[in-house]
């Protein structure tokens, strides 16, 4: 039997394949937003300074 619920750890981000671009963005916009992942599409994403040394306590 079928289940009408997604999982979205299993749904697989649909591939463009040159055919219906506008129906393609919808659905990337839409997982990246279900997965609040929108903000670095729009913004980027800027690697942190490594600047924290971690040394053993002694």
């Amino acid at each position: 039997m079928a289940s009408n619920t997604v999982n979205f750890l299993s749904v697989p981000l649909a591939f463009f394949t040159g055919e219906n671009f506008d129906l393609w963005k919808l659905k990337l916009k839409t997982y990246f937003i279900s997965q609040k992942l929108w903000d670095i599409v729009q913004s980027g994403y800027t690697k942190p300074d490594n600047t924290i040394t971690l040394s053993k306590k002694e």
